[in-house]
Parts: structure tokens; sequence; C-alpha cells
């Protein structure tokens, strides 16, 4: 058995489209464009705990740029060592229609030593992507799948952590075995709950749209 915990964003409503234009800018909900250089259109990672040692991490972020202010944002790294592997990479990036125009996989990631740019032997990686585009909007889809034999601390996350940015959907969730146990605290506006459902904990939470409202709000 499995202990499983869900923590959950949804900034309003998460839109319902449908695969082949699920990126039309058009359709993005008003008031998360207000003041807005990007929404993050979806911002997901599914930590899965195998033993005390091992896991895998599976992310998924995904963000419409307006203007150059936002270009910071077409960017991905991720860094590994000895203990940790990166198996899958990709990037796609659509027009403002949601129509797909580029594609990059693993092998167009540049890979260099955290330490040094001359070392190839470093146990300290990162494998990184800038994406270039002047025709705004623009929405860039990166996910990643990273490994771990050997685990120190469980990734961060923070589903609210961009100035002049709308947040669409923000989930993390992290499935482990039941002799292991998870701690964690809550924040203010982000609230965890759990239930046992078959013997499996599973827990959620979400951010209250009319707290989120209030915020945008008091910050214009």
């Amino acid at each position: 058995m499995k202990n499983i915990i869900l923590i959950s964003l949804f900034a309003f409503t998460t839109l319902n489209l449908s695969a082949q234009n699920k990126y039309d800018t058009s359709k993005i909900k008003p008031e998360l464009l207000v003041k807005a250089n990007a929404v993050v259109r979806t911002d997901d990672i599914i930590y899965e705990v195998k033993s005390a040692g091992k896991a895998t991490e599976k992310t998924h972020f995904a963000v419409t740029v307006f203007n150059v202010n936002a270009d910071y944002m077409a960017s991905f790294s991720l860094t590994y060592d000895k203990f940790s592997t990166v198996s899958q990479l990709k990037a796609v990036v659509y027009n403002s229609k949601g129509e797909k125009i580029k594609e990059f996989n693993k092998g167009d990631f540049k890979d260099k030593s955290l330490i040094s740019d001359f070392s190839v032997y470093d146990d300290n990686r990162i494998k990184s992507l800038q994406i270039y585009e002047t025709n705004y909007p623009y929405t860039v889809d990166f996910t990643s799948v990273k490994d771990y034999d050997g685990i120190l601390t469980y990734p961060q996350w923070t589903a609210l952590q961009w100035f002049n940015v709308g947040v669409e959907s923000s989930d993390f969730s992290i499935s482990l075995p039941e002799e292991l146990n998870l701690r964690y605290k809550e924040s203010p506006l982000i609230k965890v709950k759990e239930e046992h459902i078959n013997g499996v904990l599973v827990g959620g939470a979400s951010l209250d749209p009319q707290e989120f409202a209030q915020i945008v709000k008091h910050s214009l």
C-alpha cells in the first residue's frame, strides 16, 4: 500500500480545453490577464517514492508568454548528480492559436557542469534549454522525468512564485509506501486535506478562489 498526498492550486477555474487547442490564448480567463506578462497554464509535480532511497519525479510546466518581460519564463533547467538521472526531457512551442510550431527533445538541451564549463566529469550537472520566440503570445510546454537513487530531500513546490503572472493550475502530488511518513506544514492559503480510501491515504488542498481574488485586487 502507498500513502498519497495531493496538493493542488486552482486559480479561479482550470480551463477544460480540447487537446488540440488547449493552449489557445483567446480562451484564457480574463481575470488572469490583468497586468499579466505571462500565464502559467500548468505547473505540476508528481513525486513517487518507491522505497526509502529511490524515487521518480515527473514535472509538467507550461507557460504562455505575452511580451518580452516574461521571456525569462521560456527557459527550463534541471540539475542532476551521481544519485540521480534525467530519463526524459521535452519542450514544445505553440503559437497563439495553440498550434505546435517547434519541438525539442532531450538531445537539444545543453548539458554542462554546475561548477566548471570545461569539465564533463563533475558529478553536479545541469541540463537547460532557452526558447527564443518573438511572435507573441506563445506557449512553451516542458516535461521531464528524473529518477533518484538516494534521497536527501523531497522537491519544493510553490504555487504562487511570480509577479505579474497569472496561474491557471498548479499541483503537487506525492505517493509513498505506507511504512514511510510524510511531514508537511500548511500555509495560510494552501490547506492540505487527507482521507483514507481503500487503505490508501489521499490528501488534497486548494486555494480558495475568493481569497486569491482578494490577493489580486489588493496587488493592483
